[in-house]
């Protein structure tokens, strides 16, 4: 039944739908921070169906029944509020989701390249790590995807991070590095995060290009992400 209001939700408010994958919470966080400056965004780890009716994993049955009513409630009224984008973390079985995958906007990974978003054709995104191995330069034309790469190492990339390096000030240390897209540069400082979080950094940044977020949104959302590790 909750799978049943799930799909008639999602075509009545149409969310974009946006595939995290290979990048754990992190990245899915560092996504949401950076669409939230702009957009209503709904993270999603669990409970995929439940999702685009509450925005909390149910966990009895009571939190089931509570579904189905705002599912209910969902239908008949329009909600102003409901979110623009869905943010989907880990999923592994496209059978698992209320939609199909050409409803899909853009997939974002940690990787060169992306199986999920090869199978997505249109108007798909797909945000990829530019500096892996696994990256060609012609992954666009090779699977009829939009793709928006991201790095550190490579000139090509469209969004590029350049010096990275860590910085302690006014007793918080975290990750520096200037932000290069859209032909400006734009300094980042993300607090309570490593070199680890670089790559996770800009993925959220290239996810932020596809939206048309500026480079001083992209900023402060990663602020944001920075902050929620405090």
């Amino acid at each position: 039944m909750i799978a049943y209001f799930a799909k008639l939700i999602f075509k009545k408010y149409r969310p974009r739908i946006i595939l995290v994958q290979e990048g754990g919470s992190d990245l899915a966080r560092s996504c949401f921070f950076v669409l939230k400056q702009k957009f209503r965004v709904r993270l999603v780890h669990s409970a995929i169906e439940c999702a685009f009716l509450l925005n909390e994993e149910p966990r009895s049955f009571s939190d089931r029944a509570r579904a189905l009513f705002d599912g209910v409630r969902l239908l008949l009224f329009s909600y102003r509020d409901y979110p623009e984008i869905m943010i989907i973390d880990g999923v592994s079985d496209e059978r698992e989701m209320p939609f199909r995958s050409e409803n899909v906007y853009a997939c974002v990974t940690v990787r060169g390249f992306n199986k999920r978003a090869e199978r997505v054709f249109g108007t798909a995104f797909s945000i990829v790590n530019g500096d892996d191995t696994g990256y060609k330069d012609d992954y666009s034309l090779r699977n009829k995807v939009h793709v928006i790469s991201y790095g550190i190492t490579k000139k090509s990339v469209r969004v590029k991070g350049e010096e990275p390096r860590m910085f302690h000030k006014d007793g918080v240390s975290g990750l520096y590095m200037k932000l290069l897209c859209e032909g400006t540069a734009t300094p980042l400082f993300i607090p309570n995060c490593s070199m680890n979080h670089a790559k996770i950094a800009l993925a959220g940044a290239a996810l932020g290009i596809v939206f048309s977020l500026t480079p001083l949104e992209i900023a402060r959302g990663l602020e944001e992400f920075g902050s929620c590790f405090a």
